[in-house]
């Protein structure tokens, strides 16, 4: 076994003095099939690939398909690669692009660049462009465009630099790009947008810098992530630009089922007050009022509250999931004395509960006719302000 090899990936810099003075072959490829001096090249141990050079260990050796140079800048050593670029031959300028654009190691993009490396250049399925945009390196990504590079060029899966920087939450880099002409309407395999990206990864920054230039969005599915990641704002939006509060995504599950799960109360609320079914069977049959007792057992400060909407507001605290239990089985003793008083004390509904729902009634044939979102079939109607807002609110108001 070579102990050379061992010394200098271990770091054991006086070791790795003593063998080379007992006459180790720096150049022995027996430990991993790489040389001592990638081996050090790829642990970061400057000072011992310095001493292998001093005895002459070979920098151009390529065990693995790499020099030792390649492998400390794959592996982020830049002064280590400082030290080999001198003595290494027949460098790789296009692959070196890359991972210079990846550890944003901005002097060296530019040499590269200045060695005619091609900043279109796919390398291992990625362009330079793509991995700066995805590490947020906005100052490589404005000298990759200076100098060519295509902001819509494809990489694995269909990724463009702006699906990268959107998914990281990199705004900055995802305003340089469509400055310089990327297309927000490009989508990637699986037939998402930058900006279906950034709302999946909850970058609401960046949804709101792409919302202007997207084109045919998904108001359903947006909604049901406004849902997840508690924006309010943009959930009222959904809603007025159709998005059914009914509407099951994945696992069955609507966007009630999503912020009950997630403990935002008020988008319950605006939910609820838009139509949304809180009796609505998702995985399993688990209801919204059966989400709100179980996703939220440590972290929900608004658990019980939602769980007090949900009732109020029609939530049968009876259904059972598909294991025979009801909500009230899965909570914490709170919770279950939250249901338990709900359905031990009789209730006459009272004349404003009467009232909107009624209303609501009516509402929801309109909307199963006409396709408008409850808050709009509301605004339909000839009624006051005062009225209209009177209607909108959830019944536990």
């Amino acid at each position: 076994m070579n102990t050379l090899a061992e010394a200098a990936a271990d770091g054991d810099l006086a070791k790795v003095e003593t063998l080379l003075d007992s006459g180790a072959n720096p150049n022995n490829y027996l430990y991993a099939c790489y040389t001592p001096l990638q081996h050090a090249a790829m642990e970061g141990h400057h000072a011992i690939v310095k001493i292998l050079l001093a005895y002459r260990a070979d920098p151009n050796l390529t065990g693995g398909l790499m020099s030792a140079l390649h492998f400390a800048v794959e592996y982020g050593h830049l002064d280590v690669y400082k030290t080999l670029l001198p003595v290494t031959h027949q460098l790789d300028w296009n692959r070196l692009l890359q991972r210079f654009s990846f550890h944003g190691w901005e002097d060296q993009v530019e040499v590269a660049l200045a060695k005619g490396a091609d900043p279109n250049t796919l390398v291992d399925g990625h362009a330079p462009l793509h991995v700066a945009a995805a590490a947020g390196h906005l100052a490589i990504v404005v000298v990759l465009l200076a100098n060519g590079a295509a902001p819509n060029i494809l990489g694995n899966g269909n990724y463009t630099a702006l699906h990268r920087a959107a998914i990281a939450g990199h705004s900055a880099i995802v305003k340089t790009l469509l400055a310089s002409g990327a297309d927000p309407n490009l989508k990637q395999m699986t037939g998402l947008t930058a900006l279906q990206s950034a709302v999946d990864c909850g970058h609401l920054e960046v949804y709101e810098t792409l919302l202007p230039k997207t084109h045919q969005l998904d108001w359903n599915s947006l909604l049901q992530k406004f849902s997840i990641h508690g924006w309010a704002d943009q959930v009222e939006v959904a809603l007025a630009k159709g998005a059914d509060p009914n509407r099951p995504g994945v696992v069955n599950y609507t966007p009630l089922h999503r912020a009950a799960d997630a403990g935002h109360l008020a988008i319950v609320e605006t939910l609820l007050a838009s139509g949304a079914d809180p009796n609505m069977p998702g995985k399993d049959d688990h209801t919204p009022l059966h989400q709100a007792v179980t996703a939220c057992l440590v972290a929900c400060k608004d658990r019980n509250a939602i769980v007090e909407t949900l009732l109020v507001n029609g939530a049968d605290p009876n259904l059972r999931d598909k294991h025979g239990r009801a909500a009230w089985q899965h909570g914490t003793p709170a919770t279950k004395n939250i249901i338990q008083n709900f359905i031990s004390v009789p209730r006459l509904p009272s004349l404003k509960s009467r009232c909107r729902s009624s209303i609501r009634g009516r509402l929801v044939k309109h909307l199963d006719r006409n396709k408008l979102p409850m808050k709009q079939a509301v605004k339909s109607l000839p009624l006051p302000y005062s009225v209209t807002q009177y209607i909108y609110l959830p019944l536990s108001r």
